[in-house]
């Protein structure tokens, strides 16, 4: 199959995108993905609205059968381990395991394509890696988190400890065709801890328009806090701010996680306690930008990430950003109670809790601060994360690495 550009035939080309936690996104679930998997998704759609590019998408699940089309992506399900625990014996763990990457290998095998993608440190990353070098396509991985470019927190929190799956990773991060980093930081320590050289593209967004965005302060009444419960997210901070400002209203949503139920049910009691709090447990993808457009300042409390995709979604929602741990490319403006609060997009805080509750109480006695921070959110959110430039930015380094062949 080809396509006419400026009179010669160009070849389409084929991407497979392999991200384990699609499926529940696709099909319109409240839970079950986080931020990075929404915007892969946003991404995987907007390149497969490109004729010259044929987009599949490989993810777990065992609801389908057979292949299907998603909007601009056909997705084809791979059929997820079999969930066993201790109790069970140690061969069935292991034939569970064992079954589980022959399937899903036997399913990149078949795919043979041009380009195959996948995010995130992890032994299927490296299955994703095998199968491009047996079909001849290339290999892209993308960096979803800081963790990823340091090698202890590679081995010992990613890895859990095993230096062997962390060594087979790195052997095939190096041989990688093309290494996508989300931060100037990542890229850095990429090229310091493992010698490994990659490109630059942000995270991509679907922008809202101008008339798509509350810009009355007094319709937004509301603190948001947005992520799956994991105790790097640490939501304990935002429910001790939450009691800091009993006069202002707090919206909590924590999208459940089997690995960390006893901290969500923590925190849901906690929050049901304060009555300045909304718990929320999960909202689809197509409702959350409502909470966004009430949302008068948004909180992310994470002691690390990658480029959050939450304070993406709060900039291009209007809704100013703070963050008290983590400043991707120190894009957030430091917060210094000596000399005052200027209007910004973001707001670093830098663990400092009585400089968070200084900007709570302003944006909600300023408006004129807050406006001029709202505009500037947009604008941000605008000329870095649109998503047409970010997709553009991947074509262009699929056209290389096609040409390369």
């Amino acid at each position: 199959m080809s396509l006419q550009q400026n009179g010669a035939p160009r070849p389409v080309t084929s991407v497979v995108l392999f991200a384990t936690q699609l499926y529940p996104l696709a099909a319109g679930r409240s839970s079950g993905f986080g931020g990075a998997e929404t915007e892969l998704w946003s991404v995987a759609q907007e390149l497969g609205a490109h004729a010259d590019l044929e987009v599949r998408v490989l993810t777990l699940t065992d609801e389908l059968a057979e292949p299907r089309r998603f909007g601009n992506v056909i997705l084809h399900p791979v059929q997820p381990s079999q969930k066993l625990t201790y109790r069970d014996a140690w061969w069935k763990r292991r034939w569970a395991i064992a079954f589980y990457y022959v399937n899903l290998f036997r399913k990149l095998r078949k795919q043979q394509a041009d380009i195959y993608f996948s995010k995130l440190a992890s032994s299927e990353a490296s299955a994703v890696w095998l199968a491009s070098r047996l079909a001849g396509g290339k290999y892209v991985f993308r960096i979803e988190h800081d963790w990823e470019t340091n090698p202890r927190d590679l081995t010992e929190i990613i890895f859990r400890g095993s230096r062997f799956w962390a060594k087979v990773f790195l052997y095939c991060l190096k041989r990688a065709d093309l290494v996508v980093a989300q931060t100037q930081k990542q890229a850095e320590h990429l090229k310091r801890n493992y010698g490994v050289n990659c490109v630059l593209i942000p995270n991509g967004h679907v922008i809202p328009a101008d008339a798509e965005v509350e810009p009355d302060p007094q319709k937004r009444p509301t603190v948001l806090w947005v992520a799956r419960v994991h105790p790097m997210k640490r939501p304990e901070l935002f429910l001790d701010m939450a009691e800091r400002h009993k006069g202002v209203s707090f919206t909590m949503i924590m999208a459940p996680n089997p690995e960390h139920e006893e901290l969500f049910e923590k925190c849901r009691a906690r929050a049901e306690a304060l009555n300045n709090v909304e718990f929320v447990s999960g909202v689809a993808p197509s409702e959350i930008n409502r909470y966004y457009q009430r949302a008068r300042l948004f909180v992310l409390t994470s002691e690390a990430e990658g480029f959050s995709n939450v304070i993406i979604e709060a900039l291009k929602n209007g809704a100013p950003a703070l963050s008290l741990g983590h400043n991707p490319d120190n894009m957030l403006v430091p917060m210094d109670e000596n000399q005052g609060l200027q209007p910004a997009a973001g707001f670093f805080a830098d663990e400092n809790m009585a400089a968070a509750s200084a900007l709570i109480e302003r944006v909600f006695s300023d408006e004129t601060f807050w406006l001029e921070s709202h505009q500037q959110a947009r604008v941000v959110a605008t000329e870095l994360f649109g998503i047409e430039n970010v997709v553009d930015r991947y074509r262009e380094e699929f056209e290389k690495l096609r040409g390369s062949k």
